[in-house]
């Protein structure tokens, strides 16, 4: 029997069970609240919200959405300025970057970000404003590609999670390239354990005036610095590579049949992002884990690209440089400039 009172005073039976249910909803709408707390402390189980809060403690940045970017063919050399603008069929904007002067191939980006904005191999794209007889262009043998939505919440938890279960590695190698990766710098290269033990080097490619890769500017290298601060593990110390140095490799291609403008143009963005994707930074953790650039794999790659029909000659400058036995710690090697003869 369920009998309520209030000093003495009995209460009828009708607002005893009114303020019965009134009991019972206030302690399951309580319960329902601490079900709700106890699933935010974890992000295997919080909403939205709260796993954007438990990224944000432990310095986990939600990817943002990127631009599509890539090459377009026009059918005769043209000159356009940096931000000239074409468009889609349907209705999908994309912009020159940078300017190209008599040039059959520009490289274009999306004006958007997201994967909607990639395209594949052979989609006509139209200029906005034409100029002479040419309206437009084609999108070259790679496509326009790179374009990514924002970071789904999903894939936020999982790099949350996957924090959790390393938190006794804390300022692990890994975890300087993620702190690196969150700054100016595009190829990192981290030294553990130098010049001496519990000393941490770093170094980095930043992009620079054109589209180029440089070293840190001392102003850049003193941001860097000040915000690993900020995430180093106590008693860690954390310094800039002195002798981080960049040597520009340029190549002479002496075909037997001369390379028309197009063609050489994508060979050169090809041997550029050949270069790219291989600056490391000698002694750098990750340097071991990819070869270096080689000679036989710039051959390779030439070799590839002009197919048996049209044999080449290479010249490298300087000469002997390419490989890891001839580089110095910290020296990274980019590209100087493809000449064809």
């Amino acid at each position: 029997m369920f009998n309520l009172s209030l000093r003495n005073v009995p209460i009828p039976q009708a607002d005893q069970a009114a303020l019965k249910k009134a009991l019972e909803e206030s302690l399951r709408l309580l319960d329902l609240k601490l079900e709700y707390a106890q699933k935010q402390q974890f992000p295997s189980s919080s909403n939205a919200e709260y796993t954007l809060v438990h990224a944000a403690i432990r310095g986990i940045i939600r990817r943002d959405p990127e631009r599509a970017i890539g090459t377009l063919i026009f059918p005769s050399p043209i000159s356009l300025p940096k931000g000239a603008k074409l468009f889609t069929d349907d209705g999908r904007e994309y912009q020159v970057n940078p300017a190209i002067t008599s040039q059959r191939v520009a490289v274009i980006e999306s004006i958007l970000t997201g994967a909607g904005q990639n395209l594949p191999p052979g989609e006509v794209l139209s200029l906005f404003s034409p100029v002479g007889f040419v309206t437009g262009g084609t999108v070259s043998e790679g496509g326009i590609i790179g374009g990514t939505d924002i970071e789904s919440i999903e894939s936020l938890r999982l790099r949350v999670i996957d924090r959790w279960r390393q938190n006794s590695e804390y300022g692990s190698v890994k975890n300087y390239y993620e702190w690196l990766g969150q700054t100016r710098i595009i190829k990192a290269g981290v030294f553990p354990a130098y010049p001496v033990p519990g000393m941490v080097s770093w170094t980095g490619l930043v992009e620079a005036a054109g589209g180029a890769l440089s070293l840190p500017s001392p102003e850049i290298e003193a941001e860097i610095q000040a915000f690993l601060e900020t995430k180093r593990p106590p008693g860690a110390r954390v310094l800039y590579l002195r002798e981080s140095k960049i040597t520009l490799i340029s190549l002479t291609i002496k075909t037997q049949t001369r390379l028309g403008a197009d063609s050489a143009a994508l060979l050169t963005l090809t041997l550029k992002n050949l270069f790219l994707d291989r600056a490391f930074a000698k002694g750098a953790s990750q340097f071991e884990e990819t070869p270096p650039l080689s000679e036989n794999l710039v051959r390779l790659t030439i070799f590839q690209f002009l197919g048996d029909s049209n044999p080449f000659e290479l010249s490298i400058t300087p000469p002997q440089k390419l490989g890891s036995k001839t580089l110095a710690l910290g020296e990274n090697l980019l590209p100087g400039g493809v000449s064809y003869v």
